[in-house]
């Protein structure tokens, strides 16, 4: 430990992006006050998924006890696979907008209770940039929670959303989102005109199973201007069908 405390902060926290946070916060805090105080000064970069829930609690009431860790917190990943409501517990914690510089969140496994909540903070975060939200297998057949939870999304800043699914409409009150890049694991029936009118940045589509109501679906006025990729990894319907898709992008 010697050598490393010559070393100023500055290279510190560079060493620090290459390890884990919850093993800097385990093997650093209380070694003295300058380290104490540094690891709680640097950017937080927190995933909690498959992390125990020791560790998710000790690093809860870390955060608790220094507010001022809010601010440092750039990324925030939360699933309930394999855990005990994680999100859910999270979110009576914390309300997302304590974090003023969040700009990538991603919630795997989304529970019902877990809409509610996330029905009055989304709103409040219009900083994200990036948003990663995973359905439970039980809820996919709600699709009104789904749209809940999606309509509350702030889509002005955001570049990147990928969801597990999209049937109805996501950008109700007819808001331009500056979304580049858009992963869908399944499409339901919605004219892809859509997509591009309200996405019109858009250079990356990726759609897991893509379900059609007719070719009205695929026919659209709006072009994709700035598409550069389209992926469609389950497309069952005829060639002409794709052959009217593709082209009607660049």
């Amino acid at each position: 430990m010697g050598k490393l405390e010559l070393l100023p902060n500055e290279i510190i926290i560079q060493c620090f992006k290459y390890l884990n946070i919850f093993d800097i916060f385990h093997s650093f805090d209380q070694l003295n006050s300058r380290f104490s105080k540094l690891i709680r000064n640097i950017p937080l970069y927190l995933n909690f998924e498959n992390v125990r829930k020791r560790i998710f609690d000790r690093f809860c009431t870390e955060i608790l006890l220094n507010p001022e860790m809010k601010q440092h917190i750039y990324s925030l990943n939360l699933s309930n696979k394999d855990s005990c409501g994680q999100i859910e517990l999270f979110l009576k914690l914390f309300s997302l907008n304590e974090f003023s510089n969040l700009r990538s969140l991603s919630l795997i496994d989304i529970q019902e209770d877990d809409v509610i909540l996330l029905k009055s903070m989304l709103p409040l975060i219009p900083q994200l940039y990036h948003c990663h939200l995973m359905y439970h297998r039980h809820l996919m057949i709600f699709n009104d929670k789904i749209n809940e939870t999606l309509s509350a999304l702030p889509m002005s800043q955001l570049q990147t959303l990928s969801v597990s699914k999209l049937e109805l409409d996501l950008t109700p009150t007819n808001q331009i989102s500056s979304v580049t890049k858009l992963t869908i694991n399944y499409y339901y029936y919605i004219p892809l005109s859509y997509l591009f009118k309200y996405m019109p940045m858009l250079k990356y589509l990726h759609i897991g199973k893509l379900y059609l109501n007719n070719t009205a679906s695929i026919k659209y006025d709006n072009c994709a201007g700035h598409l550069k990729e389209l992926i469609i990894d389950d497309f069952e319907y005829p060639f002409e069908y794709f052959e009217m898709l593709v082209k009607q992008t660049p």
